[in-house]
This record gives structure tokens, sequence and C-alpha cells, in this order.
């Protein structure tokens, strides 16, 4: 969960209005990363590669538990678009990206929620 938690948190601050340079100056995404001018281009490369592992990996978690006959893995959305692959044209990556996205907008949305505070019964 901290893992998606750190994704999200990535995501939600690299959407900010003038978060990057290239925003102001669009011609910098045409600099090779290599040069060293785009700092902000390797951080997305990085850590795009980073959370790809991630969420594969945990698309290949929730596939061997419905495998292994996890009836909760069975039916997570993530074993289902395994089990749909062909039928969703979508490649392992895809598949992968999906699938932890819609955990995390699950994740933070119960992250964020107000709490629910224990009463006693109504009179």
């Amino acid at each position: 969960m901290h893992q998606i938690h750190e994704h999200t948190g990535r995501i939600a601050s690299s959407v900010l209005p003038g978060r990057f340079m290239v925003e102001y100056l669009p011609f910098l995404k045409y600099i090779p990363s290599w040069t060293g001018l785009v700092p902000w281009k390797v951080w997305g490369e990085t850590w795009h590669k980073h959370d790809t592992d991630m969420f594969i990996r945990f698309l290949d978690d929730a596939s061997k538990a419905a495998q292994k006959g996890d009836a909760e893995a069975a039916r997570s959305f993530a074993a289902g678009l395994v089990e749909g692959e062909k039928r969703h044209n979508l490649d392992k990556k895809q598949m992968a990206w999906l699938a932890g996205n819609m955990f995390g907008a699950g994740a933070e949305t119960v992250r964020v929620s107000p709490r629910p505070r224990a009463r006693g019964p109504r009179r």
C-alpha cells in the first residue's frame, strides 16, 4: 500500500500547473534525456520504469494467486484483466497500469475520506 501511495503522490505533484519548465518552454521536450539539460525527463523516465515494474509485479501476484485457487484474488480486477487478455486487447504493460491505477484511485479515496466515528445509539 505504501508504494501505491508514493505513486499517487508523485502523480498528484507532477500534474500541478507550472511544476516543470517544459510547460513554459515546450521545445524542451525534444531535448534528449542523456544531455542532462532536462532533469524532469530523467525523473519521469526513471519513475515510469519503477512504477511499471511494480504494477507488473502486482498483476503477476494477483494472477498467480487466482490460479492457485485464492477465491478473493480470482474476483479481483487484475485477475479479470489477465483472464480476458485477448478480449480486452491489452498488452501486459497496459493491463498492469490499468489495474495499478484503479487500485491507486481506490486507495487514495479511502485514504482521504473521513473516517466514521463510533457513536452510541441515537435516542
